[in-house]
Formats: C-alpha cells, structure tokens, sequence
C-alpha cells in the first residue's frame, strides 16, 4: 500500500470511529480511532491536524465515559496539535471539547471561557456554521447554569436538575 492508501484508510478508520460513537458504540469506536492514531504514528508522524481530530474524539467519548481526567488531557492534546498544525478550525473544536467537558461537570464559568475562545477560533476560521453551534452551547450552558443553581438555592444539593 503506497502513502496515499494509507492517508485514505486513516480517514476512513476516523470515520467509522465517529459512526460507532454516535451509536453509543464506544468500545467499538475507540478501537477504529486507536487503529487511526497507529497510521498517522507510523507513515505521517508530523500530520498534526489528524492526531488533533483523533485526540479530539476520544475526548469526546471519554467525556460521554464520565472519564474527565482523561477528556482534559485528550483536549489538551487536541489543540497542542491543532496549534502545531496552524488550524484554527481544530483549534476551536478543541475548545469547545473543553466547553463540553466543563459543562458536563457543572463548570458553566469554565465552559463559557472555553465556548468563547472556541468562537474566537471559528471566527478566525470564517466557520459562521460552527459559531452558530457554540451560540447554542451557550444558551444550553446559561440555562443549565440557572436550573443547577435554582436547585441548589433550594436545598437539593445532591441532585440538581441536569
């Protein structure tokens, strides 16, 4: 198989990765993004726009896993990489995995700082689809904000409405 073969196979393995994911299927969509990350290791070790879109997913499913440490550090990477490889577009997807992950632990301050540098990277990117995306993540983040707090006002500190 030449590179170019195996540029196209990653892309694909990244693919069904993200099909499984959106099935819920997390094991199954670990094991294609894994098998990506070996290609992009072993014949295009300096393609750092792939390795953010990896580390960005498993982000994500590791976020859905309830596995924060590990979401951080994947988002971390995310956007080492995204940097590396001067896009602003995954640069702002790495932001926002990071606004996601706040927001899933309740962290609305720290989730909107990350919506909004995700927004400023999209804006750079001229992605107004993506901007209009973080918007809504925003007013989900207000609103979640405003129930959790309500709750916790009203003595239900254990479980405030999600």
């Amino acid at each position: 198989m030449n590179q170019e073969d195996k540029k196209e196979e990653a892309m694909a393995l990244h693919q069904l990765g993200m099909v499984e994911r959106m099935a819920g299927e997390f094991n199954d969509s670990l094991y294609y993004f894994n098998e990506e990350e070996k290609i992009w290791k072993h014949y295009f070790p300096e393609f750092y726009l792939g390795f953010s879109a990896n580390s960005y997913e498993k982000g994500y499913i590791a976020i859905k896993q309830g596995q924060y440490d590990e979401a951080r550090a994947f988002f971390q990477d995310s956007l080492a990489f995204a940097e590396s490889a001067n896009s602003s577009v995954a640069e702002g997807c790495a932001y926002r995995g990071m606004g996601e992950l706040e927001m899933a632990k309740l962290s609305f301050d720290k989730a909107k700082i990350h919506f909004q540098q995700a927004t400023a990277a999209f804006k750079e990117a001229g992605d107004s689809m993506a901007i209009k995306e973080i918007q809504d993540f925003l007013v989900q983040c207000q609103q979640l904000h405003s129930t959790n707090k309500g709750a916790i006002e009203n003595g239900n500190k254990e479980n405030p409405k999600r």
